[in-house]
């Protein structure tokens, strides 16, 4: 399947209905993660989602901006799209990190891993159905590849912050 460029809001400034359901649900997404019960840390969220933005804001200037790989949005800089990464990835990195099984066996932590990264796939695959994500040169097997190192980039991430915490 082709993926083109695609723009929303489009030409005539009107929303698509799939750009709001994707704002909806990053909307969703931040109020389940006020509501759960919390497993980490004020330190902990703090740090873990800021990281979680950093990393992924450097991701996407990375491969959207310099190699032009995939989009939010249009081609550049949209602040659309940089409103969807702050909903987006500090949420499911809190969501993520939350309900990590640490005191369980390796063979969860993989499982669970690879649930979050289903899920991560799922859901681009979704995005780029609608209006707010294209690939220009981008594959989803290169993401289904690199989620699983992601979301362990970001249980690492977390180990970090608990030893520097615990160390003062």
């Amino acid at each position: 399947m082709l993926i083109r460029h695609r723009t929303a809001p489009d030409q005539n400034g009107k929303w698509s209905i799939s750009m709001v359901y994707i704002f909806v649900f990053f909307l969703f997404l931040n109020i389940v993660s006020f509501f759960v019960p919390k497993n980490l840390s004020r330190i902990e969220v703090y740090a873990t989602s800021f990281f979680a933005y950093a990393f992924g804001l450097t991701t996407d200037v990375v491969f959207d901006l310099h190699y032009d790989l995939y989009g939010y949005l249009s081609p550049g800089f949209q602040w659309l799209s940089m409103l969807a990464i702050i909903m987006y990835f500090p949420s499911v990195s809190f969501l993520f990190l939350n309900f990590f099984p640490f005191h369980k066996r390796n063979w969860s932590k993989i499982i669970y891993i690879l649930a979050w990264s289903a899920f991560s796939i799922s859901f681009e695959w979704l995005t780029l159905q609608t209006d707010f994500f294209y690939y220009n040169g981008w594959k989803l097997w290169y993401s289904a590849v690199l989620y699983p190192f992601i979301f362990l980039i970001l249980v690492c991430n977390l180990k970090l912050v608990r030893r520097q915490i615990a160390n003062r």
